[in-house]
């Protein structure tokens, strides 16, 4: 759910992109959310990079490269990543801190 009920439904139509960074792949969607509904619009699936930017900048290209979506209406990204809770949980991947 988001912080703000309100934050995708104050104008008729909006769009927003969510991005998540797995431990193998980082998924792209491009959403419509129009009369109380939701939808996707577009969706990629590329390979998590080392760095997680990389992996993010490759998905976000990717999904912007389709023409037929309207890439100047996005008002917001959402992002979320399991990389970093798969690496807590393996203890995997975790430098020490202090």
């Amino acid at each position: 759910s988001f912080s703000d009920p309100n934050l995708l439904t104050m104008a008729s139509e909006t769009f927003s992109i969510g991005i998540d960074v797995g431990g193998t792949n980082t998924d792209a969607v491009f959403l419509q959310t129009k009369d109380g509904g939701m939808s996707v619009r577009g969706s990629v699936k590329t390979a998590t990079s080392q760095d997680v930017v990389t992996g993010i900048r490759n998905a976000l290209s990717q999904l912007l490269a389709d023409d037929q979506l309207p890439k100047e209406k996005v008002q917001c990204v959402f992002l979320g990543t399991t990389k970093f809770l798969n690496a807590l949980l393996e203890c995997k991947s975790l430098l020490k801190v202090g």
